[in-house]
């Protein structure tokens, strides 16, 4: 019975690892600690694709645009070069923050009257660049040009390489109304 009373004592005495904080921290319940979940970068929030609206062959008529200047949206405003209203339209279109873009008279399949800027097939190199700068003059605040009719011109490559060219000099662009 005395070896049970020493060989108690001596376990008693010697000292456990870890044993020694069991009792310090024992009212006091920390749970032990998850691991940090990275989740993947939401997607980039796709842009809803835009839609222009442009108003074609205005220029003749002031009574008809003051009709479309007073819409309370977002227009373009595609005005015809050297027409009696053109300058108005394009002044009045870019006060109430309308875009601006001349309405380039072109050669269509059937032979239709084009007008003062009026654009042919049959014109050489240099008449295209003076007439085409000359539309671009006459209609102020322009960002870019469309083509009235045209359904000619516009398949013909070498007089649309140089209107292209032309506009790309003059920082604008062409829309194929």
């Amino acid at each position: 019975m005395v070896l049970l009373l020493i060989a108690a004592g001596i376990f008693l005495l010697i000292r456990h690892p870890g044993r020694e904080n069991i009792n310090k921290n024992r009212d006091v319940f920390t749970p032990p600690q998850k691991p940090e979940v990275l989740l993947p970068a939401p997607p980039p929030v796709k842009k809803l694709p835009k839609v222009a609206i442009v108003i074609d062959d205005m220029g003749r008529s002031r009574k008809m645009a003051e009709k479309i200047l007073n819409i309370k949206s977002p227009l373009t405003l595609s005005i015809l070069p050297q027409r009696r209203y053109s300058v108005w339209i394009a002044e009045q279109g870019n006060r109430r923050g309308h875009d601006i873009i001349v309405h380039l008279p072109m050669e269509a399949i059937r032979p239709l009257k084009l007008g003062e800027g009026g654009m042919y097939t049959w014109m050489s190199d240099d008449e295209i660049v003076e007439t085409l700068e000359k539309d671009i003059r006459s209609v102020p605040f322009i960002k870019g040009a469309s083509n009235h009719m045209g359904s000619a011109f516009t398949q013909d490559e070498r007089v649309m390489r140089i209107v292209i060219l032309t506009l790309k000099k003059n920082g604008l662009f062409f829309l194929d109304s």
